[in-house]
């Protein structure tokens, strides 16, 4: 299984969160709880789960097929919600738990988003892991995609960098900082998907 989204999806969930989907890829569905969201009739289903990145609890909106997770919105969880996960980071390290200012700036992501809403005690009282929602099979596929921080040799992170001097509006810069480290090499993946990969296609069309 693999992720996909929109990038345009992902430019304004940035603005919103300063959350990358890239992050998705360390999302740790063993941690996961889910629930479905049947919307309206004719809608694709919606999921929601909240599980972990690093130690800190993730909120990820989705839809599911057989071969990929599209996700639709992905931010971090304020202090409340982390309260309410039964749960525990991996290695023995410590769950974070935002503080207030950091609950300010989630809480106010939260309201600009429509799809991805703040975690009700209903939320918490219908969510059940990833095997028991979707089937044992499907979730070790999507346990599966987890791929833990760092790069193997050989990969694109090894290759040598160019410095750029480039001006941005300071709140980018600020999200972009917030959203943790190696913020500098999730910017450079979305440069890089967005322009080297699909460039060519735009330009053509």
């Amino acid at each position: 299984m693999r992720y996909i989204y929109d990038f345009a999806k992902q430019a304004s969930n940035f603005t919103e969160h300063g959350v990358l989907f890239d992050e998705a890829n360390e999302f740790d569905w063993e941690s996961a709880l889910v629930v479905f969201d049947w919307g309206k009739p004719n809608e694709e289903p919606r999921l929601t789960a909240a599980g972990l990145v690093g130690n800190r609890v993730h909120v990820m909106v989705f839809t599911l097929r057989d071969t990929y997770v599209r996700i639709l919105s992905l931010r971090r969880a304020n202090s409340r919600e982390v309260g309410s996960m039964p749960t525990t980071p991996r290695k023995g390290r410590k769950l974070h738990v935002p503080s207030p200012e950091e609950d300010k700036s989630i809480d106010a992501g939260v309201s600009a988003d429509e799809d991805n809403g703040a975690l009700t005690d209903a939320f918490f009282a219908k969510a059940k892991p990833v095997a028991m929602k979707l089937g044992a099979a499907k979730a070790a596929e999507m346990v599966a995609m987890r791929r833990p921080r760092g790069r193997p040799a050989g990969s694109v992170a090894e290759r040598t960098k160019v410095a750029l001097n480039m001006r941005v509006d300071p709140d980018v810069l600020a999200a972009m900082r917030d959203s943790g480290a190696g913020w500098q090499t999730r910017v450079n993946d979305l440069l890089r998907r967005e322009f080297v990969r699909g460039g060519r296609k735009r330009a053509q069309g």
